[in-house]
């Protein structure tokens, strides 16, 4: 017997035994889809937009900072 056919047929033994109950798996997947979708929705894609928007203020303050620099030596 080939190793996947031998797997093909665990798989299927678990669903025989009900050790794996489909209907479970089912809603489990559909929790977990919800659950990602409104954690990237509301946490995630905020976050980074916020991590984006302060990293482009630092850039900006340290730019101000190198100008200040210079403007100080130079006097």
């Amino acid at each position: 017997m080939r190793p996947q056919n031998r797997r093909f047929l665990i798989i299927i033994s678990l669903f025989n035994m009900e050790l794996v109950n489909l209907g479970s798996l089912l809603i489990q997947a559909i929790n977990l889809s919800v659950v990602v979708y409104v954690l990237y929705r509301f946490i995630f894609k905020p976050y980074l937009a916020f991590i984006d928007e302060e990293g482009l203020k630092r850039e900006a303050f340290e730019t101000n900072a190198r100008a200040a620099e210079h403007i100080i030596s130079d006097a």
